[in-house]
């Protein structure tokens, strides 16, 4: 194996005009890397000028300097998809969209974090009562828009919650449904209102409403 030693004193530096205070071939640093370092505009730097604070990079989009110019300058920009293109767009203002069923649900779930959640009476009056995105007409959702969205969503990117309420009840049946949210797994539908322990369940909530808003 070749072993790598620092540039002494008098030897080529491998990587010009990084002056370190180290000669090179006889010159000093400054002036050797004045010699063997034009800058990028294809100025050379004048004796004693640090040529990395003379380099005059292109600059991108954003306004930031690239890497490099020439053909690295010209690139076209990189395509990203646009709203027209996201089934599910965050509105910016605690909404998403869904395109597919025209309506518009909370982009989290509620309470925001922890493992708790509420009781149904809890859930229904939080949605009754939101005020979001120029709208008040916010609900709990039903079975079919939940195992709707709930089979579309990336929980991800809008981290609603494991389990979550609807407005239905099973026929005959007095208690709500909820549902299991698993990325893995198709929606898992149930009534249950205690665990295995026999304590009362809790489940987050997201709330829907039509996408019109009310001026």
């Amino acid at each position: 194996m070749t072993s790598r030693t620092s540039p002494g004193r008098g030897q080529r530096h491998n990587h010009p005009g990084f002056g370190d205070g180290v000669e090179q071939d006889g010159l000093p640093a400054t002036a050797a890397s004045a010699l063997v370092a034009p800058s990028v505009s294809g100025r050379a730097p004048a004796v004693g000028e640090n040529p990395l604070m003379t380099r005059s990079l292109p600059l991108d989009e954003s306004g930031r300097p690239t890497e490099a110019g020439g053909a690295e300058s010209e690139r076209a920009p990189i395509s990203r998809a646009t709203d027209a293109d996201d089934p599910l767009p965050d509105l910016g203002d605690g909404t998403l969209l869904d395109r597919q069923i025209g309506m518009r649900w909370t982009t989290t779930g509620n309470p925001h974090q922890g493992t708790e959640g509420l009781l149904w009476t809890a859930a229904d009056t939080y949605c009754q009562g939101l005020a979001l995105g120029g709208t008040a007409s916010w609900r709990l959702p039903t079975q079919p828009e939940l195992d709707s969205v709930l089979q579309r969503i990336d929980p991800t990117r809008y981290p609603w919650g494991a389990t979550l309420w609807s407005s239905d009840r099973a026929f005959g049946e007095s208690d709500r449904l909820w549902v299991t949210n698993s990325p893995l797994y198709a929606p898992a539908w149930s009534s249950s209102v205690r665990d295995a322990s026999a304590r009362r369940l809790t489940h987050r909530v997201v709330c829907v409403a039509p996408d019109t808003p009310q001026r």
